[in-house]
């Protein structure tokens, strides 16, 4: 069996560390049962508690890795962050939001809202490389009743869905 892996790097970084990135540790996950926890959310069960948020890591792409589904609507792609996973469609197991690549290594990313249970699926155009540190990350703004949902890869805004 091939082994392959994605390196997670410096996933929830304060501020005040931004200056010394490169000292810290990674995480290198062999692709059996590998993940990382924060504990439960703090505010009510599932919700985020904001209309407003960013979601980003380094990483480095050493193999293709496997996949994962949001659900009905979602996507299907090799997990980087997440909260939840897709189990069950209009209930409290939907997946919360994803980010992640697409077996071609475009960054992707979705989100279920508690309102409807929809996915909210965002799927850039440019392809991440491999065996290099890069910088993904997606952002969501909500102004009024509607939302912005935006992957960067590197910086770049590489696709917007509203």
């Amino acid at each position: 069996m091939k082994t392959t892996s994605v390196i997670v790097r410096s996933m929830v970084v304060p501020l005040w560390l931004l200056s010394s990135v490169n000292s810290l540790a990674a995480l290198q996950f062999d692709g059996s049962n590998d993940y990382v926890t924060f504990g439960p959310a703090t505010n009510s069960p599932g919700a985020l508690g904001v209309t407003n948020f960013t979601i980003e890591c380094w990483l480095k792409r050493t193999g293709a890795g496997a996949t994962a589904s949001t659900g009905t609507g979602g996507i299907t792609a090799v997990p980087l962050v997440t909260k939840g996973r897709g189990e069950a469609d209009g209930d409290n197991r939907d997946m919360n939001w994803f980010l992640g690549f697409t077996s071609a290594g475009v960054l992707t990313a979705d989100f279920e809202d508690r309102n409807s249970g929809l996915n909210h699926p965002v799927t850039g155009t440019t392809a991440a490389g491999s065996n290099v540190w890069q910088h993904a990350a997606v952002t969501y703004a909500q102004d009024g009743t509607n939302g912005t949902w935006v992957v960067y890869l590197n910086g770049v805004p590489d696709k917007t869905n509203t």
